[in-house]
């Protein structure tokens, strides 16, 4: 006959008697399951719990995260409304330096205005309030193409003043000496006969020995005695420019030398047809005489640059 129960027995000690304890076999079969189960049951909780620490975890990582990337945000709109108040500075400065270039009267001789264009938009729309409506990415991209807009325009503004400067280099847009004018371009009475005839210079008052510079770059294409100039240099500057210095006293250049402008060439004397110490000064375009002045800057002491 099987066994219906388990005797458990227990020693307390060498001198105690034995305890005996009958166990049901049904009661250890529960308890085994009901050890299996709360075996199952833990391990359960516990892969449950550290799902739960996980997700807690990564909650709080992105939580971080987030706000993390809000004070970015946030920094990166207050860089972004500060640089387009820089971009507006700068493309109101690049605007301001085209209407002076625009206004320049140099400009204009040189034909330099024509490449300035016009255009605009109708109305009055302020750049705050348009950025205003936009979001953060839509900024950043406005502000880039502000940016590119406004590199091609100061570009175009430093292309205009290397070629300014280039052209102005070639014309004589400095007074070779400094002294008044004793007699103007046009008619005038002969110093010598006292008839009518037309003066193709001026005359420029300054004392023996005085420099004359070149007023532009150009190279000396005449440097010898000429009659009623006395000695005489002639330059040419490119472009069907020649200017003349008669009367001078000295030479200081020869043929074929390159000169920049402000070199000097000669000095003031009053060789030739002349009265007294001066330079006579002249201008000519395709070799045909024209009034020097049309280059000159009023001021004798400032350069027309």
């Amino acid at each position: 006959m099987s066994k219906k129960f388990y005797t458990l027995v227990i020693v307390p000690n060498s001198t105690s008697g034995l305890h005996k304890f009958r166990i049901p076999l049904w009661a250890v079969y529960a308890c085994s399951i009901l050890g299996i189960l709360l075996f199952f049951s833990a391990v359960g909780l516990s892969f449950n719990y550290a799902r739960m620490a996980l997700r807690t975890a990564d909650h709080e990582q992105l939580l971080a995260e987030n706000t993390t990337l809000q004070v970015d945000n946030k920094n990166l709109e207050m860089s972004t409304g500060q640089l387009n108040v820089k971009l507006q500075r700068l493309e109101d400065q690049a605007e301001r330096i085209q209407e002076m270039m625009q206004a320049d009267t140099w400009n204009q001789r040189l034909g330099l205005t024509e490449s300035i264009g016009v255009g605009g938009s109708p109305g009055n729309h302020p750049t705050a309030t348009m950025i205003a409506g936009l979001n953060t990415l839509d900024n950043l991209d406005l502000t880039r193409n502000r940016a590119l807009e406004l590199e091609d325009q100061l570009q175009f503004v430093e292309s205009l003043v290397l070629t300014r400067n280039g052209k102005l280099d070639l014309t004589p847009s400095i007074w070779p000496v400094t002294g008044p004018t004793r007699s103007g371009y046009g008619r005038r009475r002969d110093p010598f006969t006292g008839e009518p005839e037309f003066h193709q210079g001026l005359d420029i008052g300054a004392l023996y020995g005085s420099v004359v510079r070149a007023p532009a770059n150009g190279y000396v294409v005449f440097a010898a005695r000429q009659s009623a100039y006395g000695n005489l240099i002639v330059l040419d500057h490119g472009g069907g420019i020649t200017t003349r210095y008669g009367h001078l006293s000295h030479l200081d250049v020869g043929v074929g030398d390159q000169l920049r402008k402000g070199d000097p060439i000669g000095y003031v004397g009053s060789s030739g047809r002349s009265t007294g110490p001066h330079l006579h000064y002249e201008v000519r375009s395709n070799d045909r005489a024209v009034n020097p002045r049309n280059y000159l800057p009023t001021d004798q002491t400032r350069t027309a640059d």
